[in-house]
């Protein structure tokens, strides 16, 4: 009877230490995901690589509306310029101003993550219907210069030909990234990888496979995206896209190579 007593002694004070310890690791778990808050605006910094424009204003905005210019670069490359909050409201009301002028084109609307990153029914995620902007313009941002004809964008990436084949929606054929800044109004998340196969553009039957590789967790806000060719293949002597991954990190975390594009 009294090592029954003993044993049950014992198991009250074990649970009573697991509950402590298990109270410190949600306290734990709580104070690192505290950390990451959401970005509502951010002060964004850097230096263009072999500068060879002029210091102008920079636009944040894209496609035909109004520019809304928030910072600027200098002559050498340097440059600083403002994410403002609530960016989907400003977007909203740039396309809306453009919907209803005479000149109108186009219907411009905002986007959500499914239309914007496409993901693959593996895919694990949340939050596909979140309403998006993306600021500047395909993934660049114009630096307004005194002769309207010689237009120079800057962007974070690793070159101004994979920037370039990415705007004009051309199949690349070498590995690089680019980064771009995304402004959404419900957190998102996309995880996991798939495979595509993808026929060739010459109407042959040629054919190449694309793995795609997704790890984004956005938070309501500012976010940054990188997205990378990290591998091609040869099909018919022509470099094709087999390894391509999609990132997400913090604003706070810009890239430090920036590119300009004449």
């Amino acid at each position: 009877m009294k090592f029954i007593y003993l044993l049950l002694i014992i198991s009250i004070i074990s649970c009573k230490q697991n509950k402590a310890t298990d109270a410190t690791d949600e306290t734990q778990t709580t104070s690192k995901e505290s950390i990451v808050q959401p970005v509502e605006q951010a002060t964004i910094t850097g230096n263009v690589i072999n500068y060879e424009g002029d210091k102008g204003p920079i636009n944040i905005l894209g496609f035909y509306v109004q520019p809304e210019n928030t910072g600027s670069v200098d002559d050498r490359g340097k440059f600083t310029f403002q994410l403002p909050p609530d960016f989907n409201k400003i977007s909203s009301n740039k396309f809306e101003e453009y919907n209803k002028s005479d000149s109108a084109e186009y219907e411009l609307e905002l986007s959500n993550a499914a239309e914007l990153f496409l993901p693959h029914d593996s895919l694990k995620t949340q939050g596909l219907d979140s309403q998006i902007s993306l600021a500047g313009k395909f993934y660049t941002f114009e630096v307004a210069q005194d002769n309207v004809d010689d237009q120079v964008l800057i962007a974070p990436a690793s070159s101004p030909s994979f920037i370039k084949n990415e705007i004009q929606a051309i199949p690349q054929t070498q590995t690089g990234w680019l980064s771009y800044y995304i402004y959404t109004n419900n957190p998102v998340l996309i995880k996991g990888e798939y495979q595509q196969d993808n026929l060739v553009e010459d109407y042959s039957t040629s054919v190449f496979t694309t793995n795609y590789k997704y790890d984004i967790n956005l938070l309501k806000g500012w976010n940054l995206i990188t997205y990378s060719v990290q591998e091609v293949v040869k099909v018919d002597n022509t470099a094709r896209p087999s390894l391509v991954t999609y990132t997400s990190t913090s604003v706070n975390n810009s890239p430090v190579d920036w590119i300009q594009i004449k």
